[in-house]
């Protein structure tokens, strides 16, 4: 498979918000078996774009045309972000150079990158 993206960035936030961000999931040659999309803490993953949790599963066959995985960022405590988010499968492959693979376990990671988020207080006081 193919992932399109090596860097996720969500920029700053305020405590309490969400914003996400898609990334796409395409095949690359014939691909089965599972793909796995796991979130860091603070982060969760669609594969809908309606519900969301911090893995998502994507079951594949010959028939596989791809798929666009969402990521939401939901700070809950005014820090960094910053993390991994890790996409998992037998036949996972770099998008032309553009992510890097890990051979040995089948996984690539995508940088999450954030500022630290704001305190709500802190909106009335930036005003």
């Amino acid at each position: 498979v193919l992932v399109d993206a090596r860097t996720l960035p969500f920029g700053g936030l305020y405590v309490g918000g969400s914003i996400d961000k898609s990334f796409r999931i395409s095949p690359f040659g014939e691909v089965s078996r599972t793909i796995t999309v796991t979130a860091p803490d603070g982060y969760t993953v669609s594969t809908d774009g309606e519900t969301f949790d911090s893995s998502a599963t994507i079951e594949c066959d010959s028939s596989y045309a791809g798929s666009v995985v969402t990521v939401r960022f939901t700070p809950t405590d005014a820090v960094a972000y910053n993390d991994e988010l890790t996409v998992t499968h037998t036949t996972i492959t770099p998008d032309y150079g553009n992510t890097s693979p890990n051979p040995n376990a089948g996984t690539i990671s995508l940088a999450l990158v954030t500022r630290s988020p704001w305190q709500p207080s802190e909106r009335a006081n930036s005003a």
